[in-house]
């Protein structure tokens, strides 16, 4: 028997009768987990639709334990902030000269710094820059990807300018969901208003392929090319978040194609396969309840702890904002943890959170 893809292994069942997630608020609907958050004989119950019924403790919880230090934190002239001064011009600015930065001496954010969206110093300019006939607003649109039409749903503010490089967001919808119900559910776009191109692809069964070389990945790298063709991205910053099943995607995305994201925001996510070693760092804006029922906190927790070793971070942290959320001392790339106790949801903070720290960077 042919070995199935691993999104099909966990989701070809979700989207049978009531599995999977409701399509107004995306609350997870009852059903076996594989393996639950931790290893046992018979797996445990999961309720957001995230695993099929498996043995043995197939979960993806790791297990854990303490942070790696990942050795000790520089200390930038810039002071402990992510940017340093005046690292990153105001929109329509130009390029500013930052000291320090994010938090290793030397930061991220050097003489000449990083511009934001509208600057004329900075990003990394798509070929679509200057194909002004590109269209606004919502549009649902499909690309061939392995012999196979893919759908997505793009939206593009109406304050698009296309001569000034703007941000990308991948934002991953949870099992069972469609970019469309997740359009809804995350509320990106109040948050973004003008600052941010998002496209919500849609998985196949509901779900996603998380591995390396998967379709989905193949589906991520054709979707950043075709719409980097048409409209004016930004390369340098091409962001990913998601809920649940898409938390999980964009782990994963992170790990496997982190040298083509500047950031990503994973919540109530983790891995499937648990433990493992991650090439690039890259910045990273985790949330998880600290009462998730359906994705385990100590595999939320065994995520984060593999991204504090990728980005070089040790285990001490200091308050930010918002209040759920502290920051790490870290070398490489900054990693941010938020943890609140409204269960397995997307948190009524994560819209505006996901945003500053896209835009901090």
């Amino acid at each position: 028997m042919p070995t199935l893809p691993r999104y099909f292994l966990y989701t070809s069942t979700l989207v049978a009768g009531a599995a999977g997630c409701s399509a107004t608020d995306q609350t997870p609907m009852a059903q076996t987990g594989v393996g639950g958050s931790s290893a046992g004989s018979a797996g445990s119950t999961g309720r957001g639709g995230e695993f099929t019924a498996g043995t043995g403790g197939s979960g993806i919880a790791g297990t854990g334990g303490r942070a790696t230090s990942g050795g000790a934190s520089g200390t930038g002239a810039g002071g402990s902030g992510i940017a340093g001064v005046g690292g990153q011009a105001t929109s329509g600015g130009v390029s500013g000269t930052g000291t320090g930065g994010d938090i290793s001496t030397g930061g991220r954010a050097g003489t000449g710094g990083m511009t934001s969206t509208g600057g004329s110093g900075g990003g990394v300019p798509a070929p679509g820059c200057g194909n002004t006939a590109a269209a606004k607003g919502a549009q649902n649109l499909t690309i061939q990807v392995a012999g196979k039409a893919r759908t997505y749903l793009l939206f593009v503010p109406n304050g698009y300018d296309a001569t000034k490089p703007i941000p990308l967001i991948f934002a991953w919808h949870s099992a069972g969901a469609s970019g469309a119900e997740s359009r809804k559910y995350y509320k990106l776009e109040p948050a973004t208003g003008d600052g941010a191109i998002i496209v919500y692809p849609n998985g196949l069964n509901g779900g996603w392929d998380v591995s390396a070389n998967g379709v989905d990945m193949k589906f991520f790298d054709l979707l950043l090319e075709s719409i980097s063709k048409d409209y004016c991205v930004d390369q340098a910053r091409v962001f990913s978040t998601g809920y649940s099943f898409g938390g999980i995607m964009s782990n994963s995305l992170a790990c496997d194609r982190g040298s083509k994201l500047r950031g990503f925001a994973p919540v109530e996510g983790a891995f499937f396969d648990g433990a493992k070693s991650c090439p690039t760092p890259v910045p990273a804006w985790i949330v998880h309840a600290s009462n998730d029922p359906t994705v385990s906190f100590a595999s939320g927790q065994a995520a984060r702890d593999i991204w504090l070793k990728t980005n070089g971070c040790s285990t001490m942290t200091m308050p930010t904002t918002p209040s759920e959320c502290v920051a790490y001392q870290c070398t490489k790339a900054p990693v941010v943890w938020c943890v609140h106790t409204g269960g397995h949801i997307w948190p009524s903070f994560a819209s505006k959170g996901v945003w500053a720290f896209f835009s901090s960077l």
